[in-house]
């Protein structure tokens, strides 16, 4: 982390395997992690990291320091077992965000849409808005929510959501070409008697320019007659003086 929330300086955080304890007293910044990962992962709303704005998660300077003009958090995975699909051992994810508001993405250091990263983390149920990140007060909707509810966090945890995602994506797209074809159908339709008279219209430009082609083979004959009837009359008058 740096420059994020009261994390001014660049703080390096590992969690090994097992269970990790984060304690502190208040106001040392314990949930402001809890933030950063909400945050790298794709947290699209400032509410959900207890802000109004998302530029709200820069530092904003104190006596000894002034403020930062930008927040990153960076996120490595140990992907040796392959769980994330990608040809990579080990995976960075980055947000940067600046004093503008605007958020930039980045996977191994390179620059990814927002959505590209959220269906990279979904194929392992790790987004923003799964039940890998459990609040306080997510633990008491869980208690009273609805049948409907639950099924959605058991396939969250069977990781059935992020396969529904690309198939709706997947359903969307094959609707959109749909659309398209119909329209295509449509300008078609509406282009095929315009089309017909152009096929007209080109035949008779043919026609025209062969026409054309004809008459002025037809003047070239002309006037190599006339050339060579002069040259010949020449001669008979040369040989006659």
């Amino acid at each position: 982390m740096l420059g994020f929330k009261t994390f001014a300086r660049q703080t390096e955080i590992q969690f090994d395997g097992g269970v990790t304890a984060i304690v502190g007293p208040n106001g040392s910044g314990k949930t402001n992690i809890v933030d950063a990962v909400k945050w790298v992962l794709g947290s699209g709303q400032a509410r959900d990291i207890r802000g109004r704005k998302m530029e709200e998660v820069i530092y904003a300077g104190g006596e000894r320091r002034s403020r930062a003009s930008f927040a990153e958090v960076t996120m490595v995975f140990d992907n040796s077992a392959g769980r994330l699909p990608v040809d990579y051992h080990e995976v960075a994810i980055k947000r940067r965000v600046e004093r503008d508001g605007e958020s930039d993405y980045f996977l191994n250091g390179t620059r990814v849409r927002r959505r590209d990263l959220i269906h990279l983390l979904a194929s392992t149920g790790l987004t923003v808005d799964s039940y890998a990140i459990i609040d306080q007060h997510d633990i008491e909707h869980i208690v009273v929510c609805s049948p409907a509810e639950r099924r959605q966090l058991l396939e969250e945890g069977a990781q059935v959501r992020g396969v529904k995602a690309r198939r709706q994506e997947a359903v969307q797209k094959l609707q959109e070409l749909a659309a398209n074809l119909l329209r295509l159908e449509d300008l078609k339709s509406e282009l095929a008697p315009r089309l017909d008279a152009l096929r007209v219209q080109a035949a008779a430009a043919r026609e025209a320019s062969e026409a054309t082609a004809r008459l002025e083979l037809l003047r070239g004959s002309i006037v190599w007659e006339e050339w060579r009837e002069a040259r010949d009359a020449h001669r008979r008058a040369s040989t006659q003086a």
